[in-house]
């Protein structure tokens, strides 16, 4: 899989103003992001699947950034699909702009993809997550 460019400044700078926002009802929060949205769930998948953090898997490989992605996949789960609008409270919006990812568990490969991921620190993800990761910014 090639990796996606990274972030260009511009949406860099975007991304910032939005998480600074303080927006007082889940409706206003809804209208902000609708605009948003396609390079909101882009980015949710880079950083879901490809940012890496300094710790490691185990097996010598750098650990998802995300703690709940490291730990899922730690314990062989794949990245099922990301959710858009799928928790506008207060709360959802300062977590995560109201983002949520599920995450599934394959019981006959639950022991191959922790070891994948130990060995490899790839999240496996499903292929929705994927065409978010292929399309739509070229890094420019």
């Amino acid at each position: 899989m090639q990796l996606p460019p990274p972030l260009t400044l511009a949406e860099r700078g975007a991304l910032q103003q939005l998480l600074s926002l303080r927006l007082p009802s889940a409706g206003d929060a809804a209208a902000a992001l609708a605009e948003s949205r396609l390079l909101l769930l882009q980015l949710a998948a880079e950083y879901l699947v490809v940012s890496k953090s300094g710790s490691s898997t185990g097996g010598g490989s750098a650990a998802a950034l995300d703690p709940v992605a490291r730990f899922h996949c730690s314990n062989g789960a794949a990245l099922r699909r990301i959710n858009w609008g799928a928790d506008l409270s207060p709360d959802g919006w300062q977590r995560s702009l109201g983002l949520m990812a599920n995450y599934s568990y394959d019981l006959a490969r639950l022991e191959e993809r922790a070891r994948w991921y130990a060995e490899t620190g790839r999240v496996e993800a499903a292929p929705g997550v994927l065409q978010l990761l292929a399309g739509g910014r070229s890094g420019s």
